[in-house]
């Protein structure tokens, strides 16, 4: 079975400087494939969003 296409784009990107961090969104179209996470994270590697 062959892997099928995944598209990743990024926009809106931004540095928030009072973070020190770039923020930006993600837009996934994975058509025939269940889950990409893997995928964006071995692109966009970061810390994972902590909330108390």
């Amino acid at each position: 079975m062959a892997d099928k296409a995944v598209t990743i784009r990024t926009r809106k990107f931004m540095t928030n400087r009072l973070l020190s961090r770039k923020q930006f969104v993600i837009d996934v179209l994975h058509p025939g494939r269940p889950n990409v996470s893997k995928v964006i994270d071995v692109l966009h590697p970061g810390r994972p969003n902590v909330s108390k």
